[in-house]
């Protein structure tokens, strides 16, 4: 008798960790598809696009020649209203200048419907560049620049 009673006891087990499997999928499935397409999410590859931007140096020199400047010094020398001394020119000019003609080169080699750049300085938006459809699904990446009150956003659209 004792056999019969374990043996009913592990296929209950065994059928209630199927249901609760089943209605795990349900509730990612629902999740998944009733997400509203024009929704904004974080993207790796947008990051680590927004990432190597960063890195890239630029034309300007801020102090002296060679001395040329990556993309997030220049964007920290924007926020300090400071100028590309070889190129006589603000720094802030120079970046919404060059960043709007790279992007759309970036977005060439993906399937893209459009792009939103931004920077923002303390409340001001600074650079804001935009370019395309954005009211399909976006994914987005931001980087908050040390020490100062100022992000940079990039956020492309599909």
């Amino acid at each position: 008798m004792v056999k019969i009673y374990k043996k009913a006891q592990q296929e209950m087990v065994g059928f209630v960790l199927i249901v609760v499997l089943v209605v795990v999928g349900i509730m990612v499935f629902l999740v998944v598809s009733l997400r509203n397409p024009g929704e904004e999410q974080n993207s790796v590859e947008t990051s680590a696009v927004l990432e190597s931007l960063m890195k890239s140096t630029s034309d300007c020199a801020i102090v002296f020649e060679p001395q040329y400047s990556n993309f997030e010094e220049l964007f920290m020398n924007c926020y300090d209203d400071k100028r590309c001394e070889n190129l006589n020119e603000m720094a802030c000019d120079y970046l919404n200048k060059t960043l709007a003609s790279m992007i759309p080169d970036i977005m060439k080699s993906e399937n893209l419907n459009g792009y939103e750049f931004s920077f923002i300085s303390a409340g001001e938006n600074k650079i804001n560049i935009n370019e395309g459809n954005c009211a399909g699904g976006k994914i987005s990446a931001q980087k908050k620049l040390a020490n100062r009150d100022a992000t940079i956003r990039l956020t492309f659209c599909n």
